[in-house]
């Protein structure tokens, strides 16, 4: 910006060369800027594509370990009543798991006959369930009465 000490019939010159160089520095500065943008998109995709297979691979995982708890239930042919009560276990524990995310309750055959035995109103039974389920985090709790 200083040219005082140019000589004077140069001065000019010297101002139209910085303007020059100004010009194709700002428009490798514009391709660097450009550039940047696009690597940070390209790792943020990546990124973003990492997490999703992480996730995948632990939904799998999951999925495995309550296939082989089932098969080893299954199993013990010997014991049907052992079997039955581990059972119900597994499930009621994997139900209180995902009680943070979904609302999900469990009834047993029982509570429908007695239900239409006393002729009472299913939706009530229902609510009464989902309250336990969403207030207590209980999934499994009998409504008999």
């Amino acid at each position: 910006e200083e040219f005082s000490t140019c000589w004077p019939k140069d001065v000019y010159k010297a101002k139209s060369n910085v303007a020059d160089l100004r010009k194709i520095v700002q428009a490798k500065d514009a391709f660097t800027r450009i550039k940047q943008e696009r690597d940070r998109a390209h790792e943020e995709n990546v990124s973003h594509a990492r997490a999703e297979k992480a996730a995948i691979i632990a939904k799998r995982k999951k999925i495995e370990e309550v296939r082989d708890r089932l098969n080893a239930l299954f199993g013990m042919n010997a014991e049907p009543q052992k079997r039955g009560k581990l059972l119900e276990g597994a499930v009621i524990s994997e139900c209180t798991n995902h009680l943070n995310n979904k609302t999900m309750i469990l009834s047993s055959v029982k509570e429908f006959v007695m239900l239409l035995m006393s002729e009472r109103d299913l939706v009530t039974m229902l609510r009464r369930k989902v309250n336990a389920a969403l207030v207590d985090k209980k999934p499994f709790r009998e409504v008999l009465a």
